[in-house]
């Protein structure tokens, strides 16, 4: 949940701008620290080439980046 309503907003503009036609794609979903999330989302007609020329770039990320660090 999050704590805001501005953390949305940006991703209502892009689904409008996209239209019922062309709906949006994730293209990247990742959850660093254990609780920092980012996602990236294309919209419209360019979305799944995109998205299908970015599937061979993203790499994971590192084991430690994933992982809460030590206390």
């Amino acid at each position: 949940m999050h704590p805001t309503d501005e953390h949305w907003l940006p991703f209502y503009i892009a689904a409008g701008a996209g239209g019922l036609a062309a709906p949006g794609l994730r293209l990247h979903d990742a959850v660093t620290y254990g609780c920092l999330a980012m996602d990236a989302y294309a919209f419209g007609a360019g979305a799944r080439p995109l998205a299908e020329a970015l599937a061979g770039l993203t790499a994971a990320p590192p084991a430690a980046a994933s992982a809460l660090p030590a206390a």
